[in-house]
């Protein structure tokens, strides 16, 4: 897998949030991999750009967070309510709150008392599960026949009334479907450009005024409704 892993760690103790920074790197530099971790005492600042964590592969949340206005938990809920639908772990000493972590469906519980066998492991299945995502395919049929996709293959997707064209580097593949709908079936990853397009943001590699270009050379022009938040998830994405 050659992609950043992208982490973000919320903890009220600044001791905490180095340590787990520090192991974070390490791991990643004994596996060979490239992560980004971004850390906050508290969940506000997370949520007040709720919109721009879409490119965390995982949020790794205290879930106590005593004095704090919200609970790791009650933080966790509000992403979900937001609409992330990354991993989310709770590092915490508190195995009592354990039952209550599943009802956000969390991805992994690791425990501060063995903190870097557990959130080794946790990175470890992080890893395992990104690259199962990356292979992930979607079923489209028209006229009878029915054909697989790899999502990561896919360019961008363009409509034309009930009608759906992916763009792949070698072919274009249609089927009978609405943008909207099928925009529910794909991951975050694919971000509106403009009414009837969107773009596979793990292809886009320049953001420009009026439009993007993906790594194939595509240029696609972007709505003025939609160029906002354009930057702002590719931004988020390299960041």
């Amino acid at each position: 897998m050659d992609r950043i892993v992208r982490v973000a760690y919320i903890d009220d103790e600044p001791i905490m949030l180095s340590t787990v920074d520090g192991m974070l790197q390490a791991w990643a530099l004994e596996r060979d991999v490239e992560i980004t971790v971004d850390t906050f005492l508290s969940g506000r600042a997370l949520l007040e750009n709720s919109e721009g964590i879409t490119p965390y592969d995982i949020v790794l949340i205290d879930i106590a967070l005593p004095g704090q206005e919200n609970s790791g938990l009650q933080i966790a809920e509000q992403l979900r309510a937001n609409g992330y639908d990354g991993l989310i772990a709770f590092v915490t000493a508190h195995s009592a709150y354990m039952p209550q972590a599943f009802s956000v469906e969390a991805f992994a519980y690791v425990d501060k008392m063995h903190l870097r066998e557990e959130l080794t492991a946790c990175m470890e299945r992080v890893l395992h599960k990104l690259a199962r995502s990356s292979r992930a395919c979607m079923l489209l049929t028209d006229k009878g026949i029915t054909t697989a996709v790899a999502l990561a293959d896919v360019l961008y997707v363009s409509s034309d009334r009930n009608y759906c064209h992916l763009h792949l580097n070698s072919k274009v593949i249609r089927t009978r479907q609405t943008l909207s709908s099928l925009v529910a079936s794909l991951p975050s990853v694919f971000v509106q450009t403009r009414r009837t397009e969107l773009a596979n943001f793990q292809h886009v590699v320049s953001v420009h005024p009026k439009h993007i270009v993906l790594d194939d050379g595509t240029e696609l022009p972007t709505g003025p409704t939609f160029r906002a938040n354009v930057r702002k998830q590719f931004h988020a994405m390299y960041r």
